[in-house]
C-alpha cells in the first residue's frame, strides 16, 4: 500500500462517503498517516472522525468520519474523471510495508 513519507493511498468515489474500511495480509509496523481530503484547491486534514480503527495500516481497520461541507471532486493520476477523494499520507515511514 505504502511506505515512505510521502506515500499516498487514494480513495476514491463518484459520490460523497463516510467510511474507509481496509483489510490487510500483512500488517504495518511503526509507520503513520494523516487522513486528508480535497477542497477544491487543497488537501486538508480530516479531523472530523466518528470512529476509528487501526488508523495506520497495523491492522484491518477502517475510519469512519463526518463529511466536510466543502468537500470537492478532483482528478488523481491522469484517471480522466473526477471523485470525491479521502487519501492516507505517510507521515512517517513503515519498517514493515502494510499490504
Amino acid at each position: 500500500m505504502v511506505t515512505n513519507i510521502g506515500d499516498i493511498a487514494y480513495f476514491g468515489s463518484s459520490t460523497k462517503f463516510d467510511t474507509v474500511a481496509w483489510d490487510i495480509s500483512t500488517l504495518g509496523t511503526v509507520g503513520a498517516v494523516a487522513w486528508e481530503y480535497w477542497n477544491g484547491t487543497s488537501w486538508i486534514e480530516l479531523t472530523d472522525f466518528t470512529s476509528v480503527s487501526n488508523p495506520s495500516f497495523y491492522n484491518d481497520g477502517y475510519i469512519k468520519f463526518i463529511t466536510p461541507s466543502n468537500w470537492a471532486t478532483t482528478q488523481v493520476n491522469a484517471e480522466g474523471t473526477n471523485y470525491y477523494y479521502v487519501r492516507a499520507r505517510v507521515t512517517r515511514s513503515f519498517s514493515v510495508v502494510p499490504i
